[in-house]
C-alpha cells in the first residue's frame, strides 16, 4: 500500500504561489528564489546562513543574489503581480508607505553604498521605501477597548532602494536645499508612477497612507492625478486659500485648530522606544482647505492646479500625567462626512504600523543580510 504524500508545509506553498513567478532566466534559479523565500517565511527575521541546514542552500543563496538579473522587481515579479490583481477588486485598498534607512555603521566600506542620517562620521547604507498593500474592510471604527479593525495583508505593491552621495570627509549633512522644479521626484512620487493609476469607477479605490514625510505639495498632487485617495499626516504648518474666493486665508493649523471637536473615540497605541502601549480617549474634527502650492524656484505660485482637501485633526485632550498629548493633523484628499468617517480616517492613518513591522527586520544589516564582501547590489536583492 501506497503511503499518502505528505502535504507540503504552509512555508513551502505560500512560498510557491507568491515567488514562482519570478522573472528570471533559468528556471533553476527561479526554483531556487522559491526555496530562499520559503526558508525566510519559517524563519523571519533571520540572516543567510540560519534558516539552512545544507551548507549547499547557503552557498546556492549567495550565489543567486551575486546573478546580475536577480534584481528586486525581477525577484519579485510573481509576487508583485499577485498583489496588482488583488488590488483591482472591488473595495478599498490601502497602500500604506514608509522608507527606513538600512545602515552599516562602523565596518569597513561597503562598495556601492551611500550616506545616510545626518552624521558624516561612518554611517552608511541605502534607504529602502516600501508599499504595503492591505484591504480595508470598510466603514467602521475601533472597538471598545481601541483596537482598529483587523486588516487583510495583501503583500508588496511596489519596493524601491536609493543610495545617496556619500559625504565629503570632515563634513556634516545638512537639512536639504529648497526644492527646484528639476530635481527629481521623491520615492513617494516615483511609487505613484511604479505602480500606476488606480481602475476607473468609484468601485474601486485605492488610499495612499503615509507619515509626515510624504507631506510634499507634489506627491499630493500626483496622487489627485493618479486617482488616488490619500491619508498623509502633516509636517507643517501652510497657508491656505478660502474655498468661495480663492485667497489666502490664514494658515492650516490656525484653522483646523478652530474647528469643534464632533466626538470622540478610544484608540489603542502601541509601544514606542520610551514610550509604552497604551489607550487613548482622542477627539476629531473635520475642516475642508485647499492648501496654496509652495513658492518653488522657477515656478510660479499659481503654476499648478489648485488642490482641495479636508484635514481630519485627531488630538488628545486629557493624557495621562507626564505624557505627551499625541496630535495628529491628516490631510484626506475626500470630503469626510461626520465623526464616524473621521474616525476612519483615523483608523486608516492607525494602520501604518503594519509597513513598520513589515521592515523591522530590514533595520539591522545582522539580521537581514550577513552576505560576506557582498556590495550594495547583493544586500538590496537579499532584502
Amino acid at each position: 500500500m501506497e503511503r499518502p504524500i505528505p502535504p507540503e508545509p504552509e512555508p513551502t506553498r505560500w512560498a510557491s504561489a507568491h515567488f514562482a513567478g519570478a522573472d528570471l532566466a533559468d528556471v533553476r534559479r527561479v526554483r531556487r528564489v522559491v526555496r530562499i523565500a520559503g526558508a525566510w517565511a519559517d524563519r523571519p527575521g533571520r540572516s543567510i546562513p540560519a534558516p539552512f541546514e545544507d551548507r549547499y542552500d547557503i552557498k546556492a543563496a549567495y550565489h543567486l543574489f551575486d546573478h546580475a538579473d536577480a534584481t528586486p522587481e525581477r525577484l519579485q515579479a510573481g509576487h508583485r503581480g499577485l498583489v496588482a490583481e488583488a488590488l483591482r477588486q472591488r473595495g478599498t485598498s490601502l497602500l500604506i508607505e514608509d522608507t527606513t534607512v538600512i545602515s552599516y555603521p562602523g565596518r569597513r566600506p561597503v562598495p556601492g553604498l551611500g550616506t545616510v542620517g545626518y552624521s558624516g562620521r561612518g554611517q552608511t547604507g541605502f534607504h529602502l521605501h516600501t508599499v504595503l498593500a492591505a484591504r480595508w474592510p470598510g466603514q467602521v471604527r475601533p472597538d471598545a477597548h481601541g483596537r482598529r479593525p483587523a486588516l487583510e495583508v495583501l503583500g508588496l505593491a511596489d519596493q524601491q532602494s536609493d543610495v545617496r552621495a556619500p559625504l565629503p570627509a570632515g563634513t556634516t549633512r545638512r537639512r536639504p536645499p529648497a526644492r527646484k522644479p528639476t530635481d527629481p521626484p521623491k520615492a513617494w512620487e516615483r511609487a505613484t508612477e511604479r505602480v500606476g493609476p488606480a481602475p476607473e469607477g468609484a468601485a474601486v479605490r485605492w488610499v495612499r497612507v503615509c507619515d509626515r514625510e510624504a507631506d510634499i505639495d507634489e506627491f499630493l498632487r500626483s496622487c489627485q492625478r493618479a486617482r488616488r485617495g490619500f491619508v498623509v499626516r502633516a509636517a507643517r504648518d501652510r497657508i491656505v486659500r478660502d474655498p468661495a474666493t480663492g485667497r489666502p486665508d490664514g494658515s492650516l493649523r490656525r484653522q483646523v485648530a478652530a474647528s469643534a471637536a464632533l466626538g470622540q473615540f478610544v484608540l489603542q497605541l502601541r509601544s514606542r522606544p520610551g514610550r509604552a502601549a497604551r489607550s487613548a480617549m482622542l477627539s476629531v474634527s473635520v475642516t475642508p482647505v485647499a492648501p496654496v502650492a509652495p513658492r518653488r524656484p522657477g515656478r510660479a505660485a499659481d503654476a499648478t492646479e489648485r488642490l482641495t482637501c479636508t484635514a481630519v485633526r485627531v488630538w488628545e485632550e486629557h493624557p495621562p500625567e507626564g505624557v505627551e498629548p499625541l496630535e495628529w493633523v491628516l490631510m484626506c484628499d475626500a470630503p469626510v462626512a461626520g465623526r464616524d468617517a473621521a474616525i476612519g480616517r483615523a483608523s486608516q492613518y492607525s494602520a501604518r504600523w503594519l509597513v513598520e513591522t513589515c521592515q523591522a527586520d530590514c533595520t539591522s544589516s545582522d539580521r537581514w543580510c550577513s552576505t560576506p564582501g557582498g556590495g550594495y547590489d547583493q544586500r538590496r536583492r537579499a532584502a
